[in-house]
């Protein structure tokens, strides 16, 4: 079991590194810094990032199947891999399940053992399977 617990400088869910009142970088709170890279993970597709062009889930790519189990499989099969092709989070660390919320709609929870604790993950997003990744 992995201890995921880093300090890095906070940004915000659209990616920007955020602010204090004093003008001076946040830093993310341990278990921020995992949820932000989980984020990012979650709203890449392949070939977003040019450092690392597969690291992204891919979610997009679920645009225009339907929302049906086998869809909802699979956007937790892209997830999964993404989170742990490259050891960022221990397979036996994390669950992800897919839950439909409307007729076109998923939202995929992501949970990660840290320790003793299970750190809720989830992005502030949906998947619109007509439209693609939506913001709360």
């Amino acid at each position: 079991m992995i201890i995921y617990s880093e300090i890095d400088i906070k940004v915000s869910p659209s990616g920007d590194m955020t602010l204090g009142a004093n003008k001076d970088f946040e830093l993310a709170n341990p278990s921020g810094v995992l949820k932000q890279d989980i984020a990012f993970r979650l709203r890449t597709d392949y070939n977003d990032f040019t450092p690392h062009p597969d690291i992204g889930a891919d979610l997009n790519s679920l645009i225009g199947e339907p929302n049906v189990r086998e869809t909802a499989n699979n956007g937790e099969l892209r997830i999964i891999n993404s989170l742990t092709k490259d050891g960022r989070v221990a397979a036996s660390d994390l669950l992800v399940k897919a839950v439909p919320i409307s007729l076109y709609n998923l939202v995929y929870y992501v949970f990660v053992r840290d320790g003793k604790a299970v750190l809720n993950m989830t992005p502030d997003f949906s998947v619109d399977l007509n439209r693609g990744i939506i913001s709360y």
